[in-house]
């Protein structure tokens, strides 16, 4: 049989320019949370299915690389567990599998979901002795990525869990996750961190390199992850691009940070703004209904919430062009009136 040729650089999933979570050897705000799953380690009663929610970018990740380190004997100063713990880091450890979106190195995009195969896979892997003599690890990364094939092929797993073997799934949307899945998984809520601690954490992260930490940190909103990646990456172009779409849906006229979010390398930024728009617009319509806002303004901002959403999703499962996604949330935005609804001058 032929040998298949070494992987090019073309081939090499690039490096994410964030600590990703399974290099990590802390978690956020989470204490309570860790402290939990030792004990239930400590009591030998971590078996099974777990599912870790959140809102994207609060830890999930992170916590589920935690329990798998304590799992796998990667905590503390000694050489067995040094070695363990390099070996997740570098996603080499025998007994981990992670199940994640692939890469795609003819197109160089990360799929848009979870594979059926990567999850035939996954339960191969559950299915096998552990290679170092203990536990096996599985963690789904996130379970919000799951297409239909491989969230039905995960029951098998979560159905009939074979004997010292852990599988968690994160998720930030987890009332869409199928209904077996979820009645088949002990739950792990991890809410919203206190500003204070996102505060000081980016402070710590990025050696005073974060830009302005207090405005990172407000609108990061109690998720550490977030904030890392507003500081680190394309946050600034993010931020900038919410306030001009707001801005702009009071006058109705086209936002120019269009252009700067849809060049060609601004994938990160676009991700960004994604999340911060839809989480201003949902703030924005707490703060409304709090202060009694008439029926029809309600309706007009979720409207305009909805759309924006649904624009996004439907961009990214159709491969729509940003420019076209970016102008069709503008029009959804204006069509509000979002700029003037949420008090936001239209001058400059």
């Amino acid at each position: 049989m032929a040998r298949k040729p070494a992987p090019t650089d073309a081939d090499l999933c690039p490096a994410s320019p964030f600590p990703m979570p399974e290099s990590r050897n802390r978690v956020v705000g989470h204490d309570a949370g860790l402290e939990f799953i030792r004990q239930r380690i400590a009591e030998n009663a971590f078996a099974g299915g777990w599912l870790i929610v959140g809102p994207e970018g609060v830890g999930k990740s992170t916590l589920a690389f935690q329990a798998a380190r304590a799992i796998l004997g990667a905590t503390g100063d000694g050489v067995a567990a040094q070695r363990a713990a390099a070996l997740i880091a570098a996603g080499a450890h025998p007994d981990l599998f992670v199940a994640r979106p692939e890469w795609n190195p003819k197109t160089q995009k990360f799929a848009a979901d979870i594979a059926v195969s990567t999850i035939r896979n996954l339960i191969h892997f559950m299915s096998r002795t552990a290679g170092m003599g203990g536990w096996r690890v599985a963690i789904v990364d996130s379970a919000d990525e799951l297409n239909r094939n491989a969230a039905n092929a995960l029951l098998k797993v979560l159905e009939e869990p074979p004997s010292k073997a852990v599988l968690m799934l994160t998720s930030a949307r987890a009332g869409r996750l199928l209904a077996t899945i979820r009645s088949r998984c002990r739950r792990i809520e991890l809410r919203s961190v206190e500003r204070s601690v996102v505060a000081q954490f980016l402070r710590e992260e990025t050696d005073g390199a974060a830009g302005d930490v207090e405005k990172i940190a407000d609108a990061a909103a109690g998720r550490p992850g977030l904030a890392l990646r507003l500081a680190l990456g394309d946050g600034a172009t993010a931020l900038a691009a919410v306030e001009d779409f707001i801005r702009s849906s009071a006058t109705g006229r086209t936002p120019e940070s269009i252009a700067r979010l849809t060049a060609k390398g601004s994938e990160s930024a676009f991700d960004l703004f994604e999340t911060l728009l839809l989480d201003r617009l949902a703030a924005t319509i707490r703060s409304k209904a709090l202060a009694g806002a008439e029926e029809s303004e309600m309706e007009a901002l979720v409207a305009a919430y909805d759309g924006a959403r649904d624009q996004f999703a439907r961009g990214a499962g159709l491969n729509f062009d940003r420019v076209q996604i970016a102008g069709a949330v503008a029009r959804a935005l204006a069509r509000a009136g979002v700029g003037r609804m949420a008090g936001v001058g239209t001058t400059g």
